[in-house]
């Protein structure tokens, strides 16, 4: 989350669970840490795997076509596993 400044007219649609008003970033980097894809804009409400499915980036890597068949995703438990996104292991 990135903490924002929103107008006073729409700041429910941004406010948090922890009392700020924020939107959610979703940034891919490559193995040498170059910026390939950034999804902004969603509100709070919106969970992590939904922005990730709602982004083009997120459509074409699920269609697998975009990503080669020798490399994967690496994302956190909110984004759940496919064939092409790995996420941890729950414990």
């Amino acid at each position: 989350m990135v903490d924002v400044t929103v107008p006073a007219f729409n700041k429910g649609d941004y406010f948090t669970r922890k009392y700020t008003t924020s939107i959610n970033l979703t940034a891919v980097c490559d193995a040498g840490k170059r910026l390939q894809t950034v999804a902004t804009g969603f509100g709070w409400m919106c969970h992590d795997s939904h922005i990730f499915k709602s982004s083009g980036f997120g459509q074409q890597t699920l269609c697998d076509t975009i990503i080669p068949n020798q490399y994967h995703l690496i994302g956190d438990a909110a984004h759940g596993l496919h064939t092409i996104v790995m996420v941890p292991y729950p414990a």
